[in-house]
């Protein structure tokens, strides 16, 4: 590791046991997926989400700052559709098309709506925004789909579930710079 003392940049060279671990995770991931792996740990999945939404946030903001928010979610789109479709072409997973009811096809449209929608203000909060702010926000995300859960799905929500949810709310509060001006002069 070394730092670049004119602008205070650290440099880092490629870990190379990490790359290996994250390639041969990925094989692992894609290998049960293409094979329909039943009994699949469904919070490796939830795991690696959140692995590359983190890694997302930093490469969104490095990406956002020289284009307009908008060029920015189309090109990460793109490269969405274009990775997905790789994976259903590997997979074969092309014939349960014909498989999807018509209120699957509005739940799946509503939900394409929705992400795109998600993504438009994601790209804007971070062109404007620090990461440390915005990421924390965004993962409200966590709350509002499981309140959505509850009461759209009648999924049910444990007493530990919702001291979790309540924490989530309560750190996103605490990254807010107004909160934590309120608190200081509160506190201090």
């Amino acid at each position: 590791m070394s730092v670049n003392g004119a602008e205070g940049v650290i440099k880092t060279r490629p870990n190379l046991w990490f790359s290996w671990r994250l390639g041969a995770s990925a094989r692992m991931l894609l290998a049960s997926t293409v094979r329909g792996g039943s009994g699949v740990n469904w919070t490796l999945y939830a795991a690696l989400s959140a692995l590359f939404a983190g890694l997302t946030a930093v490469l969104a903001k490095i990406g956002v700052s020289e284009v307009p928010s908008n060029l920015a979610t189309l090109v990460r789109t793109v490269v969405v559709v274009l990775f997905a479709t790789g994976i259903v072409t590997a997979s074969g997973q092309f014939h349960h098309l014909g498989s999807i009811s018509a209120r699957g096809w509005l739940a799946l449209v509503l939900s394409g709506v929705a992400t795109g929608l998600s993504w438009l203000f994601y790209f804007a909060a971070l062109k404007h925004g620090p990461i440390s702010g915005v990421a924390p926000i965004d993962k409200l995300s966590f709350v509002i789909a499981m309140v959505l859960g509850f009461f759209v799905l009648k999924e049910t929500v444990r007493p530990l579930t919702l001291a979790g949810a309540a924490l989530i709310v309560a750190g996103v509060l605490l990254t807010l710079p107004t909160v934590q001006q309120r608190l200081e002069r509160f506190l201090f």
